[in-house]
């Protein structure tokens, strides 16, 4: 349908990298109030306060990807300033003083960049970083980077590298799908006219861009010194998935962009940077790994100029270290994402801009010392050449099916919901569900959605409410012997199972299992979920020896069909384990609970509940060992994904509060 709907807003008021941060006891006085609204017709976001503690407060709570003008007086500036000076999010300071002669301290503060006795000159200096160049706006920003380590046991939980990884490449590949809506830009229009209505500079742009901008202009917007790129580049860093989802269109249109002009030769380019010593430490230790850049990336051809340009960027420190990005690229290689020379399309002429796609994938090669800071040398990478690629190619046919398919709300809220991200997915379900027809049959998938998400979250009578509603709908529309309509029927014996109405759960299941059969065959991967479902009831009702053999016949099928790090066999590795544990057999219980962690690393979101069971199920198996300090690592890892996902009154999270109460009786 082509009605336009509310779309969820921006979970953070400070849409862009670079805001402006005031601190005066007089902040409120009228000079004060009209300096602030000069500042407020171009800089986007200005937060002030009158008291040092509330102003601290507030700048150690920000990313340290965001950057920070701090404009403060002169008398609060001296308790300030050594409190807050380290911090990578603080970008530039100016201190507003009745006499220069007497702030001698400064000299002391590095980032101290202009001390003055005038009002005036404190809005010209602030707003003079809306005149560095994009060159120099690129190098004072974080990059958004993730790590594919192949090595294993290597201190760092994975969920924080590979996973990442994962979702990050499965969300980019959701936006660049998406399809073309009539009103993709005005409700993109529609938002920036909300979030910039007291800054008059930038509503001027917002109405060219809405009166001017085509797809074939996007690259020239994209260079453009303005909020689109701080926009986008701040909602790709910290992944603002409602952001997103209103600037897919221009994300979609960049792409396409560079597929169209595409370099077709090897080249060799550079990028300079200002980097965290965390984050230099991070790649550092990942030499010969993988790494994915989550952004549009912009690099230079020309060597001199990207040295030269970080060589004027001040000394290293202990916080910040500067590095140039040496990428080796061959665009003649098969399923290369694509990068191209956009200096004839740029919105400033004299930067010769090499542009690559979002998500690019680089081999870190080598990190070396240079008189400047460090040089990383990386070779842009084919999609086929990593170790993750079958695994995220199941997880795109489990999402899109057909390899070709555009995407829309619906799958937007399946990737996030892969993620973790169960109260932003059930938004975009809803937001698909509001566009349908009545009578539209693609409502089914709405609510099995909704209740798949319903069951994740603990609300298992909402869950089967919901899948009443798609039963009904698929049965109606595709007779009852559908594989669809099993899929529904498995998951409403799960929501059984969870409210411990075995009896229906086991039917349900059966009902579901001999539609499969009948249209599926013997050896499809449905047949293997309804055998888990019937492992999970068989236990519960005492049968631990049929239940194994269930959960035995899923893991048969699934390692015919999925690649080695699929979920699925971490769920199968997960009720093993647990089954072995009650059975006794605790070695035999852990291996199972390891092998579901690795698969679980490798493409489940950190906070994914199946963590928290296959935790909890290593915690129980730690204490009947005794095993106790273990037990409550794994205890206390479990109840703390259990209480983000779960209600507090859920079963789980009182099974695992009464595993650690238990341990601490033993540990006194």
């Amino acid at each position: 349908m082509a009605t336009s709907h509310p779309l969820p807003g921006p979970n953070d008021g400070n849409l862009e990298t670079f805001s402006v941060v005031w601190l005066d006891a007089a902040i409120n006085d009228t000079k004060f109030i009209n300096a602030q609204r000069r500042i407020g017709k171009s800089i986007h976001y200005l937060k002030t306060f009158t008291k040092v503690d509330d102003c601290e407060k507030y700048l150690k709570s920000m990313h340290e990807g965001d950057r920070i003008v701090l404009v403060v007086g002169s008398s609060l500036g001296r308790i300030l300033v050594p409190r807050v000076h380290q911090l990578r999010q603080i970008w530039s300071i100016y201190i507003f003083c009745m006499n220069k002669k007497n702030e001698e301290w400064v000299k002391h503060f590095s980032k101290i960049d202009g001390v003055t006795e005038e009002l005036d000159e404190v809005v010209v200096l602030v707003l003079s970083i809306q005149d560095k160049s994009r060159s120099q706006r690129i190098l004072d920003q974080p990059l958004a980077l993730d790590i594919f380590d192949t090595r294993a046991n290597q201190g760092k939980s994975s969920t924080e590298l590979n996973g990442q990884f994962v979702h990050s490449q499965l969300l980019i590949n959701c936006l660049m799908r998406m399809r073309s809506t009539p009103n993709d830009k005005a409700d993109f229009v529609s938002f920036l006219k909300k979030a910039y209505a007291h800054n008059e500079s930038n509503l001027t742009i917002v109405r060219e861009f809405e009166r001017d901008y085509t797809p074939n202009q996007a690259l020239h917007w994209y260079t453009r010194p303005c909020f689109l790129f701080q926009i986008l580049n701040k909602a790709l860093r910290v992944q603002n998935v409602d952001v997103l989802y209103l600037i897919r269109f221009f994300i979609r249109d960049v792409g396409r962009q560079l597929e169209e002009y595409k370099l077709i030769s090897p080249i060799t380019l550079y990028r300079y940077q200002l980097m965290s010593k965390e984050e230099l430490d991070a790649l550092r230790n990942s030499v010969g790994q993988l790494i994915s850049v989550n952004s549009f990336f912009s690099t230079s051809r020309d060597r001199d100029i990207a040295f030269f340009l970080l060589s004027a960027a001040g000394p290293s420190n202990n916080d910040c270290q500067k590095v140039i990005f040496e990428i080796h690229a061959d665009p003649r290689l098969e399923s290369i994402k694509a990068f191209a020379d956009i200096t004839s399309f740029s919105a400033i002429q004299n930067e010769e801009e090499v542009l690559m796609t979002l998500g690019s994938i680089f081999r870190l090669v080598s990190i070396r010392r240079h008189d400047l800071g460090w040089v990383i040398q990386m070779r842009l990478c084919s999609e086929n050449d990593h170790d993750l690629k079958p695994i995220i190619d199941k997880i795109k046919y489990d999402v899109y099916g057909d390899d070709n398919a555009r995407s829309n709300a619906g799958t937007y809220g399946h990737v996030l919901s892969l993620m973790g991200k169960y109260s932003e997915a059930e938004k975009y379900f809803n937001l698909i569900r509001s566009e349908l027809c009545p009578d539209d049959k693609k409502l089914g998938a709405c609510y099995q959605n909704l209740a798949i998400l319903a069951a994740k979250k603990g609300n298992h009578d909402k869950s089967l409410e919901l899948e009443q509603k798609a039963l009904a709908i698929k049965r109606e529309k595709l007779g009852s012997d559908d594989p669809h309509v099993a899929d529904v029927l498995c998951n409403m014996s799960g929501s059984y199972y969870e409210k411990g109405d075995y009896k229906q759960a086991l039917e349900t299941c059966n009902n579901a299992l001999a539609i499969y059969k009948r249209t599926l065959g013997e050896d499809d991967l449905k047949i293997a979920g309804c055998y888990l479902n019937m492992g999970s009831i068989h236990e519960k009702i005492g049968k631990n020896i049929e239940a194994l053999e269930y959960f035995h016949k899923a893991l048969s099928i699934q390692e015919k069909h999925l690649p080695s790090d699929h979920y699925s066999l971490g769920q199968s590795h997960q009720n093993i384990g647990m089954l072995q544990y009650l059975l006794g057999h605790s070695e035999v219980s852990l291996e199972h609970f390891k092998k579901a962690l690795q698969t679980y690393e490798k493409s489940c979101a950190s906070q994914d509940i199946n963590f928290a069971y296959t935790y909890y199920g290593m915690g129980c198996v730690y204490i009947s060992k005794k095993m106790f300090s273990e037990a409550l690592m794994y205890s206390n890892k479990a109840r703390d994904i259990f209480l983000k996902q779960l209600p507090p009154s859920h079963p789980s999270v009182f099974a695992v509060e009464r595993n650690i109460q238990h341990i601490k009786r033993f540990t006194k």
